[in-house]
């Protein structure tokens, strides 16, 4: 593993003065557990409580921020996919169409379908 570690980004983290169950010693050690780079510009931040306190709080925004994005990135792709399948299934049981390349699923019924692309 590259970097400082995480025991070396806590003794920096116990000049902040935070308690274990603070939130912002949570985020801390989440930040720290999940990115290296982020280990790397905590070290090299001024020892400053205030300053890594400042860190903590923004890197948690931005974080949140992004995460929330992804997530929902995610849940309009599966409920695109969901969707699509489901229509061209209906569409066959209509039109009686032999098979759709767009989605695979197309010879099963609405239902059956919805059930295989959940899986």
């Amino acid at each position: 593993m590259e970097g400082p570690s995480t025991e070396e980004c806590y003794e920096k983290l116990k000049l902040v003065g935070l308690e274990p169950i603070d939130p912002l010693f949570l985020a801390a050690f989440n930040i720290f557990g999940q990115y290296i780079q982020m280990r790397q510009a905590w070290m090299t931040l001024p020892s400053d409580p205030e300053v890594l306190k400042g860190w903590i709080k923004m890197t948690r925004t931005t974080l949140g921020m992004f995460n929330f994005w992804v997530v929902l990135l995610q849940f309009l792709c599966r409920f695109l996919e969901l969707f699509c399948c489901y229509f061209y299934a209906v569409f066959e049981l209509f039109l009686t169409a032999n098979c759709c390349s767009f989605c695979w699923c197309i010879r099963l019924s609405p239902a059956s379908c919805i059930e295989s692309c959940i899986d």
